[in-house]
């Protein structure tokens, strides 16, 4: 639907004369369905409108002739050197011209034309789509081709857009090409808005035992989630944190650790190691995590979201070292960070907890 809309907004800026003087053919209307046919290409193979669609929607060029019209020759050469763009935008190019199999077998040959050039002698086809200008003269066989002519076709083989063009001007196609590239990566970035993370609980993390844990099961807490390490300077602050955790689990604080081997190698050991280490020495009670990284292309994607937050006091940016603490409110939205060398149970951190520890639990 998208790419129908962008598509069709190019109909009236780019639709104009097909030749200076003639009846103008405006081709199939848009919405149209195109009927199955089948045509011999530049090999002498057969397609169907069905096989063409097999693979994607279809940018069908109507050309007069490679035998004796050089600009028909040049627009097709210049569509080969496109040809990489167009397949990677998602559509297949197909010419087709009134030209016998035996001519555009050898202009296909002679110039490198690897996509499929479809012989329309009789014209039947192409007066059928309405790629036609006028009706041929009287002892003439020949019709007055609009060329070329880009008719974009959906898989469900209706036509999405119609560009004429006049003889001097590069095809339509890429045109095509630019508002399917557009139009995806609109729907892409779309897609992308909708899916990227809008709290710090949407996240899935293993536990210190290797179990799976959904961040949202914390959702109605308020979270401190911290780097820890078991061979920091900083690491007595493990006491602290199991003090404030404590003092304030019943008024709904959690506090979750994040063993981090990141920084000068502290934390080296295994996560039973770590376990026991925190238990052992400092009886902590509150949910451990495994290793992580916090920092860098291997970063857990977890940290990735809470340091591109902008966050007071301390702001968006890399984590600077062991023990830094993210707040996550009770709604799962981040709401502090502070620096490694904030004491837990300090009069600014305890200030700044009770302000959402009081909140509605």
């Amino acid at each position: 639907m998208i790419c129908r809309v962008l598509l069709s907004s190019f109909l009236a800026l780019m639709l104009m004369p097909a030749i200076a003087g003639a009846q103008q053919a405006n081709g199939p209307e848009v919405g149209s369905q195109i009927d199955e046919f089948s045509l011999q290409d530049q090999h002498g193979t057969s397609h169907k409108l069905s096989e063409l669609l097999a693979d994607g929607p279809v940018a069908l060029v109507v050309f007069r002739s490679a035998d004796w019209c050089p600009f028909c020759r040049k627009q097709l050469a210049q569509l080969q050197s496109d040809l990489k763009a167009i397949e990677e935008s998602g559509l297949k190019l197909v010419g087709i011209s009134y030209d016998k199999v035996d001519v555009l077998a050898k202009y296909a040959a002679a110039e490198g034309i690897q996509y499929p050039l479809l012989s329309d002698p009789g014209s039947k086809i192409i007066r059928k789509i309405g790629a036609v200008n006028s009706e041929p003269k009287e002892g003439s066989r020949k019709f007055n081709v609009a060329h070329p002519m880009t008719i974009l076709i959906g898989q469900d083989s209706k036509v999405v857009s119609v560009v004429p063009t006049t003889v001097r001007q590069r095809p339509g196609v890429q045109e095509f090409v630019e508002a399917w590239k557009a139009a995806n990566k609109s729907s892409t970035e779309s897609e992308t808005e909708s899916e990227a993370p809008k709290s710090a609980l949407q996240f899935k993390v293993d536990n210190i035992d290797g179990e799976p844990v959904e961040l949202s099961k914390y959702k109605g807490k308020v979270v401190v989630m911290v780097n820890v390490a078991s061979k920091c300077g900083l690491t007595p602050q493990y006491e602290k944190l199991q003090g404030l955790y404590d003092a304030h689990k019943d008024d709904g604080l959690m506090i979750l650790g994040f063993p981090c081997n990141q920084f000068g190698k502290q934390e080296p050991g295994t996560e039973e190691e770590i376990k026991s280490f925190c238990q052992e020495n400092y009886g902590v009670e509150f949910d451990m995590f495994s290793k992580l990284n916090v920092n860098g292309d291997e970063a857990d994607p977890l940290y990735k979201y809470l340091t591109a937050q902008k966050t007071n006091p301390k702001g968006a940016g890399a984590v600077k070292w062991n023990f830094e603490k993210f707040v996550i409110d009770r709604e799962g939205n981040l709401v502090g960070r502070f620096s490694s060398r904030t004491d837990p149970e300090g009069d600014e951190f305890k200030a700044f907890l009770a302000k959402y520890l009081k909140s509605e639990k």
